[in-house]
This record gives C-alpha cells, structure tokens and sequence, in this order.
C-alpha cells in the first residue's frame, strides 16, 4: 500500500459531483481525453477550474499534479490511475 493511499482515497470521497464526473470520464477514456471532448461533457462548467479545484484537492496528500495538460490532452498521472480508479468505485463514484 502506498503510503498516501488511504488519504488520497479520502479526498476522492470527498469530492463534488462535477469532479467525480470528470474524473470517472476520464477513467472511461482510458485517463486521457482532450480539453474539448471533457468541455462537451459539462457545457455550462469551466473544464479548467474543475480540474484545478481536483488537482488542488489531491495536491498535499500525492505532492505532485493528478491531471496533466500534454500538448492539448488531458492525462491523468500514471501512477496514480490504479488507486484513482479504486478510489472511485469505493466511494461509488464511476
């Protein structure tokens, strides 16, 4: 077990719906998904603050960013796929 895995879990738990949504999509597309397709799916939210809101979430359990801008394409960090992906479907959350 990683050593920030029950935190990290913890915060997943808590997050909002927009970014369980988020989150969940991206996990469905294989964790990488471009701004555009992600913006589609929450027409009236800004793609960009629900991610910083998730990013800023996670950020003092992992230190590190969970979702990444490649060049126009969102990935989620590798590292951190497997646990996200648990986390999620704990907190029924996908």
């Amino acid at each position: 077990e990683l050593p920030y895995s029950r935190q990290f879990v913890t915060r997943i738990a808590e997050l909002g719906d927009d970014e369980s949504q988020l989150l969940a999509l991206m996990m469905r597309n294989e964790w990488a998904c471009s701004e555009a397709y992600i913006q589609s799916a929450f027409p009236s939210q800004f793609v960009s603050s629900i991610i910083h809101d998730i990013n800023e979430r996670v950020y003092n359990e992992i230190e590190a960013t969970l979702i990444e801008d490649e060049g126009g394409l969102l990935i989620v960090d590798a590292e951190y796929q497997d646990l996200l992906e648990q986390a999620l479907k704990q907190s029924n959350k996908t």
